[in-house]
């Protein structure tokens, strides 16, 4: 029963670890159930992310919605719009 307990410990640990260094905590709380303490070492010794910016809307140099070719849709905009 104690093992059990001290392996939900190691991967709650390496949760929050992962958390503190922009890591996936779903990812490093899974191996730090799997492996313990040795993926808490590893963890520790790895640098942490930077936080990544949230994705912006595509806009043409004037300022208006670029078409999205991939679905052939305009968006209510002309090719003489963009220009």
């Amino acid at each position: 029963m104690a093992v059990v307990l001290g392996w939900a410990l190691a991967a709650f640990i390496c949760a929050y670890v992962a958390k503190e260094k922009n890591r996936n905590v779903t990812l490093w709380a899974i191996l730090g159930g799997a492996f313990g303490l040795f993926t808490l070492v590893v963890l520790a010794f790895l640098p942490t992310l930077k936080k990544s910016l949230p994705a912006t809307k595509r806009v043409s140099y004037q300022g208006k919605p670029q078409s999205d070719y991939s679905t052939g849709s305009k968006k209510g905009y002309s090719a003489n719009d963009l220009i």
